[in-house]
């Protein structure tokens, strides 16, 4: 039988991530530094390219599109 305490220690891991990512991201706002904003701006718009992208590739062949 499989316990859920892998599972926990995972998503114990991906929310600290997620956490350190938006202390840092909030840190570096807080202090206007220039590279902080850069990779933000750059990772949000490459996220909405793909994000379209995909939504493209998915509606291909649906009569509502």
């Amino acid at each position: 039988m499989i316990t859920k305490e892998p599972w926990k220690s995972v998503f114990q891991f991906r929310s600290f991530m997620l956490a350190s990512y938006s202390k840092q991201l909030l840190s570096g706002i807080h202090h206007r530094d220039w590279e902080t904003f850069s990779s933000f701006a750059t990772s949000t718009h490459f996220g909405r390219l793909f994000y379209a992208e995909q939504t493209v590739v998915n509606a291909q062949g649906r009569a509502d599109r």
